[in-house]
Formats: C-alpha cells, sequence, structure tokens
C-alpha cells in the first residue's frame, strides 16, 4: 500500500511538486500501532516504515495539528469522545456476558430497583420485562435513557452520577425498603454496603485478550472502571510515567489513588457514567 513503491511514487510526485514538499507515510493508520513520520518529498523513498502506510504529500500537512493519542480501554468510546482531549485509539480491556438462565424473582418482595449499568437495564429486561409498580434508580443519564428506551417512565437519578451520591438518595429516601440491584459479577461500590439492597448478578464483565503495545507510541489512557485498570496492570505491571490518565467515576479514581497516581489523574466531568 505503498511502502514497497516509495520510490516510485517519488519520481511520479517530484514531477509536480519539490523536494520540500511536506510528505507524511502513516503505517497502520487508526490502529493502536499507528506509527507516522513527516518529512520532505526527497526523503521519501529511505523512510523505513513497511506496509501498509499511506502517503500523504502537499501544503494540506501545514494545517496539521499533533494530538496526544489515548487509548480507550472501555467497551463505548464515542460516548466519552468529546470529554477526552487528543485522538482516541479504541483498547477494550474488558467485555461483557450475559449470564442466562436467570434466578426465578419473587417481585413482590421488592419495592425499589436499582441501575447503575445500561447492560444490565438490557440483561434485566429482557429475561424479567418491565416492573412500572416499581420505584426506580439510575445512576446517569446514559442509563435513565436506557430505561426510557425499554419502557420505564419515571426515573429518579442522583445529583452527581456516581455511586457514592446514589447510595446517599437511597439512605435518605428508601433506607429500610428492600432494594433490588441488577449488576455485575465484578460489581465492588458502596451501594452493596446497604442491608436492605440484595444484588442480582446478571452479566459478567471479563477481561478480554489484547497484543502488548509499544506504550511510547501514545500520551495517557482512560480508564473507563475499575475492571479496565486491573486488567492494564495485569498486562504491563506499571502505566509509563509519562502517561495523561483520565477517568469517568469516583471509584476507579480512587483505585488510582490506591497506586499513587492521583497526581497524574484527571476526573472528567460527572456526566461520564464508569463502565462495569
Amino acid at each position: 500500500m505503498g511502502a514497497s513503491s516509495k520510490k516510485e511514487i517519488y519520481e511520479k510526485l517530484k514531477k509536480e511538486l519539490s523536494d520540500n514538499t511536506l510528505c507524511a507515510i502513516v503505517q497502520n493508520t487508526s490502529l493502536p500501532e499507528e506509527r507516522y513520520v513527516i518529512t520532505n518529498l526527497k526523503n521519501l523513498p529511505v523512510v523505513d516504515l513497511q506496509s501498509p502506510v499511506i502517503i500523504i504529500a502537499g501544503d494540506v500537512l501545514k494545517h496539521s495539528i499533533k494530538q496526544n493519542r489515548i487509548l480507550y480501554t472501555g467497551i463505548n468510546p464515542f460516548e466519552t469522545l468529546s470529554k477526552i482531549p487528543g485522538v482516541i485509539v479504541y483498547y477494550p480491556l474488558i467485555k461483557r456476558e450475559k449470564i442466562t438462565p436467570l434466578p426465578e424473582i419473587d417481585f413482590k418482595n421488592y419495592e425499589v430497583i436499582i441501575f447503575t449499568s445500561q447492560f444490565a437495564v438490557d440483561v434485566f429486561t429482557d429475561y424479567y420485562g418491565v416492573h412500572l409498580d416499581k420505584k426506580v434508580y439510575a445512576i446517569g443519564e446514559r442509563t435513565k435513557e436506557k430505561l426510557i428506551e425499554r419502557g420505564y417512565k419515571s426515573i429518579i437519578l442522583p445529583m452527581k452520577y456516581d455511586s457514592y451520591a446514589l447510595y446517599d438518595l437511597l439512605m435518605a429516601n428508601e433506607y429500610g425498603k428492600p432494594i433490588l440491584y441488577p449488576c455485575s459479577n465484578k460489581t465492588s461500590n458502596s451501594l452493596l454496603s446497604m442491608e436492605n439492597i440484595t444484588p442480582l448478578v446478571v452479566y459478567r464483565t471479563v477481561e478480554t485478550k489484547q497484543k502488548l503495545l509499544d506504550l511510547t507510541l501514545f500520551d495517557g489512557i482512560y480508564f473507563a472502571s475499575v475492571s479496565t485498570v486491573n486488567a492494564f496492570m495485569k498486562m504491563y505491571r506499571e502505566i509509563p510515567s509519562h502517561f495523561i490518565i483520565y477517568v469517568g467515576g469516583i471509584k476507579t479514581y480512587g483505585t488510582l489513588v490506591s497506586f499513587g497516581l492521583e497526581n497524574r489523574t484527571i476526573i472528567l466531568e460527572k456526566n461520564i457514567q464508569s463502565e462495569g
């Protein structure tokens, strides 16, 4: 795709462009392993990048701006693209698997249902249907939108979109009332400390297998959940000292604090929910 014929491409381009024309050679475009070299047209034949590459030449490169390359370790980067400064490189370290069959539930025993995950909403409603006679809480706007999509009408949200704020709200409004909590096998938050909450594991969060990357090619990382932090540390043992670290939830931030990384970690706006 260009690497094996750089000399031939140079011979064609120099008929129209000067040797000083800016030229970029990009290898593995849009992949985690992407590399690029910006040089002039004269040096194109000697750039040592192997296929697949694309070659860009001309004044358009004068307007190019180098952006930080940020690894995104969660499942759905599209919901956070506008919040993370830089070029997002999709590198999921977890995936979700439905649990089936699920246990039979006597819903007469519960007054409240809480959701902290869109995926939990999908799995729960697919299996158990919609229970409009229950009071329903969601951890954030995205989960609320999913509940409305599934047929729920009135959903209560905390002021801040994290499990601590939801805990405070439930303690104030639903203390002592039986609450059902559809969640993941990896869920670990303050909600589980409430004696009146019954967790219902409806899906598994499992680590995915990814190949190791050359982390010097990246400038930062976004951790979507505690599970993604743990998966990354298993693979790489440490987070490179030059990395900017982004998180979307307080619980994930707390995990990074435990590694002594609080001074390098940025919590994005609270309307970004963490993935579990």
